[in-house]
């Protein structure tokens, strides 16, 4: 597994794990996690609209800014926000990482929320924050 995946498990019944198996004998899918992954992406794109009205900007306010994919911040990227005098809302799909970050009053300054559907790395003073 690389740095861009992230590994997640799944309780699953013992005949729907069965009804799996016998697909994967049967050479509709080569394994148990290709069947999955393919499941997973049909389930996101027959829901796509329910996506794109969470994460299109023109469905919220104007502060809210998306970002879609894997970002790090650094105590640079938010003095050069609170310089440029941006003040926002995060909503991230994928992950942010703001371990680099030292400066929390900055942070808490240009950033008024910070959502994150995937995965967080920060300081549990990062979190608690933004809980």
């Amino acid at each position: 597994m690389n740095e861009s995946q992230s590994k997640i498990s799944a309780n699953l019944s013992p005949v729907d794990v069965g009804y799996i198996d016998l697909l994967v004998k049967q050479g509709s899918f080569t394994s148990r996690t290709d069947f999955l992954h393919e499941a997973i992406r049909k389930e996101l794109e027959e829901n796509q609209a329910v996506i794109q009205a969470t994460v299109n900007p023109a469905a919220h306010s104007n502060s809210l800014e998306t970002l879609i994919g894997s970002y790090t911040f650094t105590d640079a990227d938010i003095l050069k926000r609170l310089k440029d005098g941006e003040r926002s809302k995060l909503l991230v799909v994928g992950k942010l990482n703001l371990l680099g970050v030292n400066n929390l009053a900055s942070l808490f300054a240009t950033l008024k929320s910070i959502t994150v559907f995937g995965k967080l790395e920060a300081s549990p003073d990062v979190v608690a924050h933004y809980k």
